[in-house]
């Protein structure tokens, strides 16, 4: 059997003189047999190039005499093939497979997957057809419904084709009430994201993924007793396999979101750098929920990817979403928003567990304190995934009359403080599930927001050149 060599090379098109050029010398040819004066010819076709060796080819191998040595040498240039413009760019990466009998030069991978993911999208804004859009960590899909919503405003349809999320008992209910969100051929995965498959699934446009943030949260960081967000047993390793999906998904839009601490991690870090090297551009904002009308006053890290070549500048996307900020639609107080609940009713607690906790904090100079509110607030603390269980630093409403009780916000008024619609509640959800699908969410208007704006560059795209800033 005929011995066989393959070097596989990434590189970028040069320039000499004004013209592209290829250039391969010494080992890159000489592993795979390659000498001085060897034969060969040239084939371009399908956009690369194949050098064949062949006895009596038009081509020789040059050679290049260096520290007493010589050595094989390759140039391809427009002289040669003619002009190499019409299949690359100066700079832009390509693949160079070096056999032993052959030489196979293709755009990278990476500039294919570019390209791909571009035409994609933009064939279907020209055509006006729906964007197919990925989602991780879909939770209860309050990120998912904003980017819909928001993204529909503009006038850009959407179509949920892929889901990954854990857990049923925000899954089932989330689909109940958004059936019209999803791909007559979605693909559902319930699974952990770390053992979910997806590398046989169609490619998505716009992928969001709400990354779980338990490891970068000062709460998470100080109950686990993590120096580092990606020390966390559970959430560290996630951004890793968001990148995985990224990769296997191809989308020409992302979106992560995240607290606002996680901006300073390293996986954010490693993130910023994968998705520059994978060819996309990266803004990153913080939304704070009071400035979009929410009573919360929960802020969250917004990142957005854009596929390079798309021929927009998405930097101007803080100043354009601000101008997008509607604290006209923020209830003037917190009782604008609270039920009716009766003063016998059970939901008026104690609490003497708190109180005490909150005494011992005091005596330890400690700062945490509890949120005792009267209904004549205009903000109140975050409310994260365990409310229900009623913990020290979480909004608690005092009692009208007894000052030795409290209670929880409803379900109703924990969705109307993060702005998210009550007609997307379940009422089959438990109050506990309810609590927690909320508390782990985003606050729905100011992401809305985010993607409207993400909406109004996707369908001024084909129109205009540039994107004038309006409030």
């Amino acid at each position: 059997m005929k011995a066989t060599s393959t070097t596989i090379i990434n590189s970028k098109i040069g320039e000499s003189k004004g013209h592209l050029r290829i250039w391969l010398e010494g080992g890159k040819l000489s592993r795979c047999g390659y000498s001085p004066d060897d034969r060969y010819n040239i084939h371009i076709s399908g956009g690369k190039i194949e050098l064949t060796r062949e006895e009596h080819g038009n081509f020789a191998v040059s050679r290049r005499n260096k520290g007493g040595r010589t050595y094989p040498l390759i140039e391809i240039t427009s002289a040669r093939c003619g002009d190499l413009s019409n299949i690359f760019s100066h700079e832009q990466q390509i693949r160079i497979v070096v056999t032993t009998d052959k030489i196979v030069i293709t755009k990278h991978h990476i500039d294919t997957q570019i390209l791909e993911r571009e035409n994609r999208i933009l064939a279907k804004l020209a055509t006006g057809a729906a964007l197919d859009t990925g989602s991780l960590f879909f939770g209860f899909g309050m990120l998912d419904c904003a980017a819909h919503d928001g993204l529909e405003e503009a006038g850009i349809r959407t179509q949920l084709s892929v889901i990954v999320e854990r857990e049923a008992k925000y899954l089932d209910p989330a689909l109940e009430k958004n059936a019209h969100m999803l791909s007559s051929a979605h693909y559902i995965i319930e699974s952990p994201i770390q053992a979910a498959r997806i590398t046989d699934r169609q490619p998505v446009d716009l992928l969001i993924a709400g990354i779980p943030c338990t490891g970068a949260s000062k709460s998470g960081k100080a109950k686990n007793k993590n120096k580092t967000a990606e020390e966390h047993p559970d959430a560290g390793a996630m951004f890793y396999y968001t990148l995985r999906c990224i990769e296997l998904l191809n989308p020409a839009l992302i979106t992560l979101e995240n607290v606002t601490e996680y901006a300073n991690t390293e996986s954010m870090a490693v993130i910023r750098s994968v998705l520059d090297n994978m060819g996309y551009d990266v803004v990153e904002m913080t939304l704070s929920g009071v400035d979009f009308g929410s009573i919360e006053d929960r802020k969250r890290l917004c990142v957005f990817a854009v596929s390079k070549n798309l021929d927009f500048n998405i930097f101007p996307m803080k100043e354009m979403i601000g101008h997008r900020m509607n604290r006209s639609m923020k209830a003037e107080v917190l009782s604008d928003i609270l039920e009716d609940i009766p003063l016998d009713s059970p939901a008026w607690k104690n609490y003497d567990y708190l109180a005490e906790k909150e005494m011992r904090d005091i005596e330890a100079g400690k700062g945490f304190r509890r949120q005792l509110l009267d209904g004549n607030e205009e903000t109140c603390g975050t409310i994260g995934r365990h409310y229900n269980k009623g913990r020290s630093t979480e909004p608690f409403i005092k009692h009208p009359t007894d000052p030795t009780k409290s209670r929880l916000l409803t379900v109703k008024e924990h969705a109307a403080v993060k702005g998210y619609p009550l007609s997307k509640l379940n009422p089959e959800m438990s109050v506990t599930t309810a609590h927690e699908a909320l508390g782990q969410g985003v606050i729905y208007p100011a992401f809305r927001a985010a993607f409207r704006v993400l909406g109004d560059f996707l369908s001024q795209y084909l129109k205009a050149d540039s994107i004038e800033i309006a409030a």
